[in-house]
């Protein structure tokens, strides 16, 4: 209400906002486009790999969490994916010193293919705030 007297009222202000908190919880659950998002740097990244047999290159996944995309090489048979990835310095091992230069194959596949998983975020999302729109009744 202002000072002389004049009442503005909007229609479906109400069921907009309602719309706009279930945008809120909806946008909460990005799985499946995590999903996707892990799967275009797993497939940048495989390559890059500067691997013997193959195996490193090969257990690469895609990891399906609801905030945020996850990639993991490595596991309990290639246990050295973090130190090929990240390098390692002058120390010793088992079988002598261990040296190993870095070689960010998964941050450069996600830098290289940034431009397309920041499209399928912006997709998602846009088709999502959509959705919203069309649940609040027009007039």
């Amino acid at each position: 209400m202002t000072a002389g007297g004049t009442v503005v009222q909007v229609e479906g202000l109400r069921q907009l906002r309602a719309a706009l908190n279930q945008l809120g919880d909806d946008l909460g659950d990005m799985s499946e486009v995590n999903s996707r998002v892990g799967s275009i740097v797993i497939g940048a990244a495989s390559p890059r790999v500067h691997s013997r047999s193959g195996s490193l290159a090969g257990s690469g996944r895609a990891g399906t969490a609801k905030t945020r995309a996850v990639v993991r090489y490595g596991g309990a048979r290639i246990p050295y994916a973090n130190a090929v990835h990240w390098g390692t310095g002058p120390r010793r091992g088992l079988r002598g010193p261990h040296n190993i230069a870095p070689n960010t194959f998964v941050v450069d596949a996600a830098h290289a293919t940034e431009p397309t998983w920041v499209d399928l975020f912006m997709a998602e999302v846009e088709r999502r705030i959509d959705e919203a729109a069309a649940r609040c009744p027009q007039s």
